[in-house]
């Protein structure tokens, strides 16, 4: 039997979702794969953080780390210990915020303008080895030795900081 017009309509119609069908199909495929490429990247992602931490954690060193707004944003246990602050009480703290816990070799008050991470963020430039001292509640002060790097957010022009420090104070007062 010859096709007539609606077997031919009805062809026609078939291909074409046939065809929809293995683009279908395509796109499907494509999908599957960039969803498991996504899983291996945030998986990698994930085991690059438990590393990142894993490392901050064991520093000797304390390490706080400062957002563009010059905000404590994460904390090391080092540096809570050295600080004598919770996790809770070091996140959204400035330079300046805790500029009256701060004293320069000589006694006097350390501006929080002038505290490593804030020339930092404000010029880019890196500082090292500036000491300090920190007034602890009981009156006592410890000395750190700091250092200050700036670190790229990605966006272009905006960074943030982050801060090491030691304590020194036993070689400072022998």
């Amino acid at each position: 039997k010859a096709f007539d017009e609606n077997d031919l309509k009805a062809l026609a119609q078939f291909a074409e979702l046939a065809s929809i069908a293995i683009d279908n199909a395509r796109l499907y495929a494509s999908a599957q794969g960039e969803i498991a490429e996504r899983r291996r990247t945030e998986e990698a992602l994930r085991s690059s953080e438990a590393r990142y931490r894993s490392m901050i954690t064991a520093m000797a060193e304390g390490v706080l780390l400062y957002n563009a707004r010059g905000q404590i944003t994460a904390s090391n246990e080092k540096a809570r210990q050295l600080l004598g602050m919770t996790d809770l009480q070091l996140l959204g703290q400035t330079p300046d915020d805790m500029a009256a816990r701060y004293i320069r070799e000589d006694g006097s008050t350390f501006p929080g303008a002038e505290h490593p991470a804030s020339v930092t963020l404000r010029t880019g430039k890196a500082q090292s080895n500036v000491v300090m001292g920190i007034r602890a509640p009981d009156g006592s002060t410890s000395w750190i030795s700091l250092n200050s790097q700036s670190v790229s957010e990605g966006e272009p022009g905006t960074r943030s900081v982050v801060t090491s420090f030691s304590d020194i104070t036993e070689s400072k007062q022998a």
